[in-house]
């Protein structure tokens, strides 16, 4: 049952992925139901509340942290609240790889949208709105790294790396 709710969020973490390339914007509802399919999960993987507690403080500390860094406008508000519902699914076993591979996952993504960016953009690409947005964007679309990390993390969970 456990992997029906995790595969559940990995969709949602891929709809996020794809939403924040497209438009630099993350709907609320992917992290609002991520969070709540941890919920089921955990009760059918019969945690114990120690454990459930410490997720849910690994989770509290990441939007925290998050909140400082998006009040600082290094990371937006989307970005906070997604890597938050999957520091909940993570915990404190997984959350160092987590920050780890979304940062591998979020240099990667940089360093490609830097030569994007310094490339002049097809004329078959202008007809697209979403990369013409991409190519003329400052930012970088970190909910792809988000989700990158984390379903890299997930996977390697899943089959026992």
């Amino acid at each position: 049952m456990y992997d029906i709710f995790l595969f559940l969020f990995s969709s949602l973490l891929v709809f996020a992925a794809i939403s924040d390339l497209r438009t630099f914007e993350i709907p609320n509802f992917v992290s609002a139901v991520g969070a709540f399919l941890f919920f089921p999960a955990a009760f059918f993987t019969q945690l114990d509340a120690v454990v459930l507690a410490s997720h849910l403080l690994v989770a509290g500390m990441v939007l925290g942290v998050g909140f400082g860094l998006f009040v600082a406008n290094l990371l937006g508000g989307g970005d906070v609240k997604v890597l938050s519902a999957v520091a909940l699914w993570c915990g404190l076993d997984d959350i160092l790889p987590l920050l780890f591979w979304v940062a591998v996952a979020g240099g990667i993504l940089a360093g490609m949208l830097f030569f994007f960016r310094l490339a002049k953009i097809p004329k078959w690409a202008l007809s697209s709105d979403w990369l013409a947005n991409l190519h003329s964007e400052t930012g970088v679309p970190y909910g792809v790294a988000i989700s990158t990390g984390a379903l890299w993390v997930f996977f390697r969970n899943h089959l026992g790396f």
